[in-house]
């Protein structure tokens, strides 16, 4: 199996243009020239990274948001997640995104490395955490002016059930859910 840098390192980019920019994506086009002599023009979204957690209390009920997403215009069931601003650390990014979109937090995160969401047209990288013994920080939500979010809380086995019924739909929340099942 061809590493990363190996598979590209023969790739000819002889053209990348960006389009719209977001503060969260941009849309580019890369023009190269592949291994075998071909041309190829393939369109991407440039991400600079997120985070999700999966959040439980001592009550052992994990945080699920129904929150709604534009490109699919509907509500999601999926874990508390969030962009990488900038600079930010990974953890820096999931202990915010926690507090704004539920208003809870944890003293402890454990990380599970970073899956790629969709890598057929995007680079995001997902950064995976647990937070155990979750506790109340703030009473008002500091969600982002463009998020409509509902906080709920479900057991594992509902959770697993959600996701059997077609209810929860969001690929990283199941692809985490079940990377960790046995450790939550």
């Amino acid at each position: 199996m061809k590493s990363d840098s190996e598979s590209r390192k023969n790739h000819i980019f002889f053209k990348r243009e960006t389009f719209e920019t977001t503060k969260n994506v941009n849309l580019k086009i890369e023009h190269l020239k592949l291994n075998n002599s071909s041309i190829g023009r393939y369109g991407s979204i440039d991400h600079n990274g997120s985070t999700m957690v999966i959040a439980k209390n001592d009550q052992e009920k994990i945080i699920v948001l129904n929150q709604y997403r534009f490109p699919v215009e509907e509500y999601i069931l999926e874990f508390p997640s969030g962009t990488i601003k900038n600079d930010e650390k990974p953890i820096s990014t999931i202990r915010r995104e926690l507090i704004e979109e539920t208003g809870y937090s944890s003293k402890s995160f454990k990380y599970f490395g970073e899956i790629y969401e969709s890598p057929s047209y995007s680079n995001e990288r997902i950064h995976l955490f647990l937070a155990n013994n979750i506790f109340k920080e703030a009473n008002l939500l500091d969600k982002d002016d463009d998020e409509e979010i509902e906080v709920l809380f479900f057991s594992k086995e509902k959770i697993r059930d959600l996701i059997f019924s077609g209810v929860i739909k969001d690929s990283a929340t199941i692809a985490f859910f079940f990377k960790v099942y046995d450790l939550i």
